[in-house]
């Protein structure tokens, strides 16, 4: 048996995509092609301007690291974060109510009795550990019992308050980190 070789033949296709290629770009494709990036940072901008927040905080982060400022000045600049947060924690509890309610209403009948007690052995099991874990760690800090009292406030002192603050604590109780708390809590 003799061997074949394979010789590839270039197409006349092949040649005027590698001449267009070679060629600087016509008037129309480069519309084309700024059409095209406005298109994909418009449908990824969300995730670009995530990214950027995240190098802008490091940067802070880095930036301000050395720099002494007073307890007034971190609460002004932790802020923002503080909201974010907040937002995020008061977004959880319908997420995770509603994922329930929406899972539960897709399982059959048959499959609902294995899943319910999967569900209650896994959530009794997480909820010893937890316990166990909590306990171990208490006993291992100690937390609240500390070898040295340093305050920097002495009780007799008095904090001046600024209107800044009111406004600020104003706006961050817009965004309550527990709506069901929010809803019940008492303000006088």
């Amino acid at each position: 048996m003799s061997e074949v070789e394979l010789v590839e033949v270039a197409k006349p296709e092949d040649n005027e995509k590698n001449e267009r290629c070679s060629q600087p770009l016509g008037e129309d494709e480069l519309i084309r092609n700024e059409f095209n990036i406005w298109i994909f940072l418009k449908r990824n901008a969300f995730v670009i301007l995530t990214m950027a927040g995240v190098a802008v905080g490091i940067g802070l982060g880095f930036a301000l690291r050395h720099v002494n400022m007073s307890k007034r000045d971190i609460a002004y600049l932790t802020f923002p974060g503080e909201l974010l947060l907040r937002i995020l924690q008061m977004m959880v509890l319908p997420l995770v109510v509603s994922s329930l309610i929406a899972g539960i209403s897709n399982v059959d009948r048959k499959d609902f009795g294995k899943i319910g007690l999967r569900t209650l052995i896994y959530y009794l099991v997480t909820t010893v550990i937890a316990a166990f874990t909590g306990i171990f760690l208490a006993v291992l800090i100690q937390p609240g019992k500390s070898s040295r009292h340093t305050s920097e406030s002495s009780p007799t002192e008095t904090q001046t308050v600024h209107s800044l603050d009111a406004f600020l604590d104003l706006i961050r109780n817009m965004f309550p980190s527990n709506l069901v708390e929010a809803c019940f809590r008492k303000v006088s």
